[in-house]
């Protein structure tokens, strides 16, 4: 049953007319399993010969095309005569009745575990059915698929264009769905037709179908390209999906994400230790020198972030740079350092801040700086910020290359650990 149309078609192939070869009163095309042992064998001698005289009275007629095809066009072989395409909206019924039967295995598979059992109680059995279906299609902005630049001239986004192909299709099932109900209407004689508009009704079922498996290939084809039976022309590839623009070394992780020397992260050879916990990730103390987290200053940490810029960028824990309120940085490194510009280090040792000038840039945490816009209730709108090394229990994203699954990129709780100089792990995490 075609829940959007309301008609009722019991076997399709892929040209929309129905499949019917009588046998023993029976379609063929009806049948979901073929008898076996000698019943089995008597049954296909008698449908050989019936299918016989039945070709040849086809043939003499040439109306129906009885040659068997799959979704993709190829014609089906022997075992899959008796297949028919199932529209999306059947599979879903057929789906939730499965749940519904077999709620508690379906659950244990698909459901939800740990901390969140209780939702399991108010999920219904066809509302988690629907996690195998999606009725929209997430679209990136459009800053996000920018035109592609050769020379002078400009080529659309390869996501645009496999985006329209799905809107195209999709207003070709509009207008599909629209002629059959026509039809209907003109069957019961509240619309009138003409023989061209009769004749197109006619053969509005099987276009319809070609349309929903066509609509189901470039969705696929939308979110993993390799999915598209559609044959390319020679040395061309197909346009990339959203898989596509994930996967492998020029990805959007790998490429631009991962791997980078830039602030923030740190890069190094990793060693097996288990001493630590599984959830925990061992860190030599260059590393937690170098790698900061932007803390803001409020009553209750003051005394704490006061001592960290006390001890400053050599000794852990410490501290790199203060940022003020209108974010400009007052760096711990050296004195020269300072309102917003990027600190490099200088060679010379006088140019090192003293105790004295981190002594008094620490008691100054919680004095506004220059001339703050409060609100009415006195309060400023933003806090200073002391970046401050990375110690123990903080979390860190930690990736093992090459990336092939999640586990190879997690959160992980820092661990610093004298004395090494090298990344550890445990064994659980190689």
């Amino acid at each position: 049953m075609n829940e959007t149309l309301g008609v009722t078609r019991r076997s399709v192939v892929s040209d929309g007319r129905s499949l019917k070869k009588k046998t023993n009163g029976q379609t063929i095309g009806d049948i979901e399993s073929v008898s076996s042992g000698s019943e089995a064998g008597e049954d296909n001698e008698m449908e050989v010969d019936e299918s016989v005289h039945e070709s040849e009275e086809e043939e003499e007629d040439g109306d129906v095309d009885m040659v068997a095809r799959t979704a993709s066009g190829q014609i089906k072989g022997a075992k899959g005569r008796n297949e028919r395409v199932m529209s999306p909206s059947e599979v879903r019924a057929h789906i939730r009745i499965l749940f519904q039967k077999e709620r508690e295995l379906c659950m244990l598979l698909y459901g939800r575990h740990g901390a969140s059992t209780a939702l399991n109680a108010s999920m219904t059995p066809s509302k988690l059915a629907e996690l195998f279906f999606m009725d929209v299609i997430p679209v990136t902005p459009t800053r996000f698929r920018p035109p592609a630049k050769m020379g002078d001239e400009l080529f659309e986004n390869a996501q645009n264009s496999l985006l329209s192909t799905v809107i195209a299709t999709s207003k070709r099932i509009q207008e599909l769905n629209q002629r059959l109900i026509d039809g209907e209407r003109a069957e019961r004689g509240e619309v009138v037709l003409d023989a061209v508009q009769k004749g197109e009704n006619q053969r509005a079922f099987g276009q319809l179908l070609e349309a929903l498996i066509k609509l189901q290939h470039d969705v696929n084809s939308f979110i993993d390209s390799s999915k598209n039976p559609a044959p390319m022309r020679q040395g061309k590839l197909p346009p990339p999906g959203v898989k596509q623009l994930l996967e492998k070394k020029e990805g959007l992780f790998r490429k631009h994400m991962m791997g980078k020397r830039v602030n923030y992260a740190a890069r190094s050879v990793i060693s097996p230790d288990i001493n630590i916990e599984t959830n925990e990730i061992g860190i030599p103390p260059v590393f937690a020198k170098k790698l900061t987290y932007p803390e803001p200053v409020t009553h209750h940490n003051v005394a704490e972030l006061r001592q960290l810029v006390i001890n400053g960028p050599k000794v852990h824990p410490g501290a790199s740079l203060v940022q003020n309120e209108d974010g400009t940085q007052v760096s711990l490194v050296s004195a020269l350092c300072n309102l917003g510009t990027r600190c490099l280090g200088h060679a010379d040792s006088q140019d090192k801040t003293t105790l004295e000038q981190r002594t008094a840039i620490a008691n100054q945490l919680l004095t506004p700086h220059g001339e703050i816009n409060t609100h009415s209730d006195g309060i400023a709108p933003r806090n200073k910020k002391v970046y401050r090394h990375i110690r123990d229990g903080d979390i860190v994203l930690l990736n093992r290359q090459p990336t092939l699954h999640k586990p190879s990129m997690m959160a992980h709780k820092v661990k610093v650990l004298l004395g090494e100089k090298t990344i550890r792990m445990h064994y659980a995490n190689w």
